[in-house]
């Protein structure tokens, strides 16, 4: 239960005990969160990659392709065309 005093705010746990402050105490993000999130981005930029050589194949310019799929110039100019 948290209870709120103007500026100061309590916490009351299960076992009784209350604790008086000024700051909500931080929520740390969850470890497994952050690596899921790292694997997913790691994940949509491959399938990006993959998607360069087919939109070269339809005829789009590097530029184009870097607009069409969110990424950056260099990034498209790095992957050879097969």
């Amino acid at each position: 239960m948290n209870i709120s005093l103007g500026k100061n705010s309590s916490n009351i746990f299960g076992n009784g005990c209350i604790n008086v402050g000024s700051k909500q105490p931080k929520n740390e993000p969850d470890k497994n969160q952050v690596v899921a999130s790292k694997f997913q981005q790691r994940s949509k930029n491959k399938t990006k990659i993959e998607r360069i050589d087919k939109l070269r194949y339809f005829g789009l310019s590097d530029e184009q392709i870097a607009e069409v799929l969110d990424l950056s110039l260099e990034v498209v100019k790095q992957v050879e065309s097969e």
